[in-house]
């Protein structure tokens, strides 16, 4: 996966090697088609080194694209108006939601749902660890209905309370 950051050093990095990108994006890599394979090969190596996951096939791709979608979604979107994903994978992506939401469920024996309701926690974690905003906040930074909903949903993800997860920081 590609950070907004990592961008330039990934294009740096396969140009470097003799490589030529038709782009690069946050999440994606797309190179020339016709590339000899041992320049491939040598960036595939490079990347990997370097921490980068290099994911060939299409179906992968689309995959961790979804995935990026959603983290980025939901970090966009903390405070303001509740993200619709439905709409929004079918924008990012230009294919039909039906369709992205089977192709993950079939790949991550998961559901889009489930995979948000975990990126959720995870938030909510995060926030717990590093602010003192109480729950109700947190429940509304992140669209939550109300603080007993998160309170629900984070005990029967994570197995305890937001309150005895945050005392165990």
């Amino acid at each position: 996966m590609i950070s907004r950051g990592d961008v330039r050093v990934v294009r740096e990095e396969i140009e470097r090697l003799g490589g030529v990108c038709r782009s690069v994006t946050i999440g994606v890599a797309t190179l020339q088609d016709d590339m000899p394979h041992e320049i491939l090969t040598c960036i595939r190596e490079a990347l990997v080194e370097n921490g980068y996951e290099v994911l060939e096939d299409k179906t992968e791709v689309l995959i961790e694209q979804i995935k990026h979608s959603i983290i980025e979604t939901l970090r966009l979107q903390e405070g303001r108006e509740k993200p619709d994903f439905t709409e929004v994978l079918s924008r990012t992506l230009h294919r039909s939601y039906r369709h992205l939401s089977s192709l993950f469920s079939e790949h991550e024996e998961t559901t889009i749902e489930q995979f948000i309701i975990l990126q959720r926690i995870a938030r909510v974690k995060t926030l717990l660890r590093e602010n003192d905003l109480n729950l109700a906040e947190i429940a509304h930074r992140l669209h939550y209905s109300s603080p007993s909903h998160l309170s629900t949903q984070f005990k029967s993800i994570s197995g305890i309370t937001p309150t005895s997860f945050r005392q165990s920081q």
